[in-house]
């Protein structure tokens, strides 16, 4: 299986972000190599993937998908890390020859190619025989190894190739530097500039900083940011560009002395998003359409009820909006039940609905402690303030949907 990364033929030149500065190494980029980018990066949606279609038949909780996906990721760090490194070495030279705009086609088109390779291997996965016998196999190989990245995988080879390759690029920028310690160079820090570059993409779409947050503020936020998850003293443009994302979400930040991750105790129950607060829903420069068109919406009401059944309901229009207490959403609950919310890990909720296939919706949850205000809207405490994380085609945590929830008695 060879995969045209990018669709495009690249040459040498990596982006790799260091927490102490920001190098750009030499990496020689081959075909060879390449390939075992595309093989890794396929073997990871495959196991996350069939993880989610596998958890119901196997009984798991739901957060069983994301447990083997972390469990898989930490065992093949190595691998993982070494595969970004490399990537961020197309990357940077497709930025440096093509522009911005290029580097976002690229990315599209390439991640096209990747999830329809492993949406291929998946649906010829589950041809091996019936959903429980292939399900109880996959978990069977979790335990064996068998998606590992070992000398038994068919491009390990390849793969071993790219490790050795961005491991000797590292050693020889470590040496040419011990020679040289005097050296000093004046260009932008590359980390800065692709901070910089990110905000004037994504402001007030899905990246939302204060007036005082310039790029070495939020450099500095990231660093501090990823150090506390972690994560290796070296960290992809991707890395980064998901830490911009989950720092400074539209409309503002919850890294603030305000919010608080909510407990599930504190997420049960029924709730408004009143229209006073729907001009925050979507940052302002969003392309996000409105859910009920050309309408004004109203109000929102959200149920999570104790039971996992969630109910939501939107009213637009010129009518007045009719939820004035908890009750006034039990009509809803006599439809049939479709969706459900499970409280996954601090603050985080997932969504799984029946009447849509292979839907994906996470959001991350914050209580109100001490009341505040933002654009002339007003945060009382024990309200809820909630960003969607994670969707169908939004793996970076890019926050597209912001609500403000007020408890109706």
């Amino acid at each position: 299986m060879t995969l045209n990364f990018f669709g495009i033929i690249v040459l040498a030149l990596t982006a790799s972000t260091s927490f102490a500065q920001f190098s750009a190494p030499s990496i020689e980029i081959n075909t060879k190599l390449t390939e075992a980018l595309s093989a890794i990066e396929i073997q990871s949606l495959l196991v996350e993937n069939i993880a989610r279609k596998c958890q119901s038949t196997l009984n798991k909780q739901a957060s069983f998908p994301t447990e083997v996906h972390d469990a898989w990721k930490n065992r093949n760090r190595q691998y993982l890390e070494a595969k970004s490194k490399y990537q961020n070495a197309i990357f940077s030279k497709i930025l440096s020859q093509k522009g911005h705009d290029e580097l976002e086609s690229s990315k599209i088109r390439h991640n096209k190619v990747v999830t329809a390779q492993a949406s291929s291997l998946q649906d010829h996965f589950f041809t091996l025989g019936d959903k429980e016998a292939v399900c109880k196999r996959f978990d069977i190989g979790l335990e064996s190894g068998y998606f590992d990245f070992t000398p038994n995988h068919h491009l390990f080879q390849e793969i071993n190739a790219l490790l050795k390759a961005v491991n000797s690029n590292e050693s020889s920028t470590a040496s040419a530097a011990a020679r040289e310690p005097t050296m000093q160079i004046n260009f932008q820090d590359p980390m800065n500039k692709w901070i910089d570059d990110m905000f004037k993409m994504h402001r007030e779409k899905t990246l939302c900083p204060d007036d005082s947050t310039s790029s070495s503020v939020a450099r500095a936020k990231v660093i501090d940011y990823l150090k506390s998850k972690s994560a290796s003293t070296t960290a992809s443009t991707e890395v980064v560009a998901t830490a911009l994302w989950t720092l400074y979400p539209c409309p503002f930040s919850p890294f603030r002395p305000e919010l608080r991750p909510a407990s599930n105790k504190e997420i049960e129950g029924v709730w408004l998003f009143p229209e006073g607060s729907q001009g925050l829903r979507f940052g302002a420069r969003s392309e996000k359409k409105s859910p009920t068109g050309p309408l004004p919406v109203r109000c929102d009401a959200v149920g999570y009820y104790p039971n996992g059944e969630l109910r939501h309901a939107i009213i637009a229009g010129q009518i007045t909006c009719p939820f004035e207490r908890s009750n006034d959403l039990e009509p809803a609950r006599k439809n049939p039940r479709v969706s459900n919310w499970s409280y996954l890990r601090a603050g985080r909720v997932g969504v799984t609905r029946t009447d849509v296939a292979n839907h994906i919706e996470e959001w991350d949850v914050y209580q109100v402690i001490a009341p505040f205000s933002f654009k002339e809207v007003q945060f009382a405490a024990g309200d809820l303030v909630a960003y969607i994380r994670r969707e169908n085609g939004n793996e970076v945590g890019a926050a597209t949907q912001f609500r403000h929830l007020k408890r109706l008695p």
